[in-house]
């Protein structure tokens, strides 16, 4: 984890220098983003500390925050993690005997079946009052929970993890693992696997010590992007499990600083964000694009991508990069280009970045936006070409959860108006339209056989346009 720091502040010292004479040119051109009706907006939320990973919950209606060095925000003691409530617009942490202790640091936060997985390296005071490291936590948002993985979480000992998804019926978690399950031995394993006892995924690692620092289930396959070398010290960074053994997608990656840090699922396509270049002869500069079998040619960014996140079926991307000649952290893929929508302070970073609703939260170490002040975080709220009075309504939706029919409540100044209805599933697809006339501000929909997961409901009208999360089981 050290090594990986260290690769990233020597990238961040020579991209500085680098790239200079393109910060020069664009304060000599007055360059700034284009004209938008997205907007980004402060949020109650005050530290000095910045954000390695954040997840807005639909669930608990919350953001979920972490970092290696999070002490405090606005006042309140939360080492290590915090939540901030968008109902009471309060922040808190969890404050049961589970409680971090601080040391280590957060590396991602994601929701797993019903529970919201912190993931990294901390201290920990377990109910024994005893003081243990674990690689990974569990919460419902109120308490800490020992994990279904088994009532010892303590599965990795001074191990740190770095992204987890179920694979079928079991739970895979990538990282830098130097031991699972009490295996010492282990040294290299870059992701372990649980089905009742924890074991090197697959048991006999061909990996050296090495990070996992994304994994992904696409169209069947296992795949894992890291920084991941083999014993003939071929520079893997992304590979494919084929149920035998770890293989490269086409030629290994290579490069002195060369590594993946998260994947996607977009339209069909796994999309992979890092930093690596096409000098070195892998298939993009920091975003790469495959289709199962071959890489898609797509244009890149100059810097690194940390995260990738979806918003109202669009693609967007958070890092510390430049497109052109502007320095941003922020952008979305317009189905053929990057197009930048932040400009952020030279040398700060987006680390994480999560949508909820129709906005998209972002975090990371920077002071400004676009030349307005923000403190590490900020809300990106966009109304899809709307004015500000126009905004999109939040949509009452009974019931949700939902199985095959549900009504959906607009507001009454809708009246009985023409409505279009369209359900997107979390990469981006619409997978239901239809065309109806409101009764009252309501519509009725019979839905179709959808498989469980949470969806987002859009409801547009010749004015207007309203939304809601659907969770379909």
């Amino acid at each position: 984890r050290m090594a990986h720091h260290l690769k990233i502040n020597l990238l961040l010292s020579n991209m500085r220098i680098k790239l200079l004479p393109r910060i020069i040119l664009g304060i000599i051109l007055g360059l700034v983003t284009s004209k938008s009706y997205a907007q980004f907006y402060t949020l109650p939320i005050q530290t000095p500390y910045d954000f390695e990973a954040m997840y807005a919950d639909s669930t608990t209606n919350k953001l979920y925050l972490g970092a290696s060095t999070l002490d405090s925000i606005n006042g309140i003691v939360v080492p290590g993690f915090a939540y901030y409530d968008f109902q009471t617009q309060l922040v808190d942490t969890i404050h049961d005997s589970g409680m971090l202790q601080g040391g280590g640091g957060c590396s991602r936060i994601k929701r797993i079946d019903s529970l919201i997985y912190w993931l990294g390296i901390s201290a920990l005071i377990d109910t024994s009052g005893d003081t243990i490291v674990h690689s990974y936590m569990t919460t419902d948002g109120s308490k800490w929970i020992s994990p279904p993985e088994g009532e010892n979480i303590n599965v990795a000992y001074g191990n740190y993890t770095y992204d987890a998804i179920k694979f079928g019926d079991s739970l895979l978690i990538a990282g830098n693992l130097v031991s699972i399950g009490g295996n010492v031995n282990a040294t290299g394993i870059v992701v372990g696997y649980y089905n009742g006892n924890w074991f090197g995924y697959p048991p006999t690692s061909t990996n050296n010590s090495n990070a996992g620092d994304a994994i992904i289930k696409y169209k069947n396959d296992l795949y894992v992007g890291g920084n991941i070398d083999d014993y003939a010290n071929n520079i893997f960074d992304i590979t494919r499990f084929d149920g035998v053994g770890w293989n490269a997608l086409g030629t290994p990656w290579s490069g002195a600083v060369s590594y993946v840090t998260d994947m996607i699922e977009f339209n069909g396509l796994l999309f992979v964000g890092g930093y690596f270049t096409t000098a070195a002869g892998n298939p993009g500069n920091s975003v790469a694009a495959w289709d199962g079998t071959q890489w898609i040619p797509i244009p890149g960014v100059d810097g690194v991508v940390y995260s990738f996140a979806i918003l109202n079926g669009e693609l967007y991307i958070g890092g510390y990069f430049y497109i052109g000649t502007v320095y941003s952290g922020f952008a979305k893929w317009d189905g053929s280009n990057w197009i930048s929508l932040a400009s952020i302070n030279n040398g700060a970073v987006v680390r994480a970045i999560t949508p909820l609703d129709n906005s998209m939260y972002i975090g990371g170490f920077f002071t400004s936006i676009n030349g307005q002040p923000f403190d590490n975080i900020a809300e990106y709220r966009t109304t899809v070409g709307l004015t500000e009075i126009e905004q999109p309504k939040k949509l009452s939706v009974f019931p949700n959860p939902v199985k095959d029919h549900c009504t959906v409540m607009c507001p009454l100044t809708w009246k009985d108006e023409t409505v279009n209805v369209s359900i997107v599933n979390t990469n981006g697809q619409t997978v239901f339209t239809k065309e109806d006339k409101l009764n009252n501000g309501r519509v009725n929909l019979q839905l179709p056989l959808l498989p469980t997961s949470i969806y987002q409901l859009i409801i547009k009208t010749k004015n207007n346009i309203g939304r809601s999360s659907l969770s379909v089981y």
